[in-house]
């Protein structure tokens, strides 16, 4: 078991292979990754990854390859994803190569690369394969508003008054009369709706209290205190599990938070 950064050429040609190989060789990021492998051996049994696509039938396939990350030591990650990320960066800007990052990637999460590092790691999303590609590129999009919380979705829904309207004008949202009570519930209170803005961004993965404390007025103290109440309501830090036996409700809060959070930035995704 792991946590793996895939990734792969689109021409998966052995010339085109030994080529993407050579250049990644020959850049300074590569000899500093095998210089910290190489002192990380002499205190560990193991090293780290070196980015490299496979001239042969290996997983994840013939030009493709693969970073195990959750091997890094701590005291060495910062430095190694920033690394990882300027090899990618260099590979993405190269006229011959055409790079993608499977969207598959355990890797692709905010507790492993940061914000900045995955929009440059996939090239503002635009990199990303495979099908959950469209819902990376959406948290992406979140991402590069980070800055300026709170979003389109708490400056909606901070006023009471106005939620049942708005619901009621996202198409694909359907909640029976419960679900929208229990909505308005979680909605009531603004610090609880800020972190839930957080939680919703990144649905697909774990948010710290770092994070949290970072992107909203709240201190670690009462954003542990909010998260005991919403774990109450079945709402946890970990992918927002949301009550286990309704996990249709979990589906709908991130269509509301999807749809509310932007619309225009929303369209232009799809359409990339």
């Amino acid at each position: 078991m792991g946590t793996y950064l895939y990734y792969k050429l689109t021409d998966d040609s052995d010339s085109h292979i030994k080529a993407a190989n050579e250049f990644v060789q020959s850049l300074s990021e590569h000899s500093q990754i095998k210089e910290i492998s190489h002192k990380i051996k002499q205190t560990r049994d193991f090293g780290i990854n070196s980015i490299h696509f496979f001239e042969e039938d290996h997983y994840p396939g013939i030009g493709a390859g693969s970073i195990k990350m959750n091997v890094i030591p701590a005291e060495w990650q910062e430095e190694v994803c920033e690394l990882y990320v300027q090899i990618f960066e260099q590979l993405h800007n190269h006229n011959e190569f055409d790079i993608k990052i499977l969207s598959k990637s355990c890797a692709i999460a905010p507790d492993i690369f940061n914000p900045d590092q995955l929009q440059r790691l996939t090239r503002q999303g635009a990199a990303l394969s495979g099908e959950k590609k469209h819902e990376y590129r959406m948290t992406l999009q979140k991402c590069r508003d980070i800055d300026s919380y709170p979003s389109e979705f708490f400056r909606t829904l901070q006023n009471e008054d106005l939620i049942d309207n708005h619901l009621e004008a996202i198409d694909s949202v359907d909640l029976t009369h419960a679900e929208q009570s229990e909505v308005k519930e979680l909605f009531s209170d603004t610090a609880k709706l800020r972190i839930l803005d957080l939680l919703l961004t990144f649905h697909n993965d774990s948010v710290t209290i770092s994070r949290l404390a970072a992107n909203t007025p709240l201190d670690k103290d009462e954003i542990k205190s909010h998260l005991t109440d919403l774990q109450q309501k079945g709402v946890t830090m970990y992918k927002l599990a949301y009550i286990p036996d309704d996990y249709d409700l979990y589906e709908e809060l991130v269509a509301i938070h999807n749809q509310t959070y932007d619309e225009s930035s929303k369209v232009g995704i799809e359409q990339a």
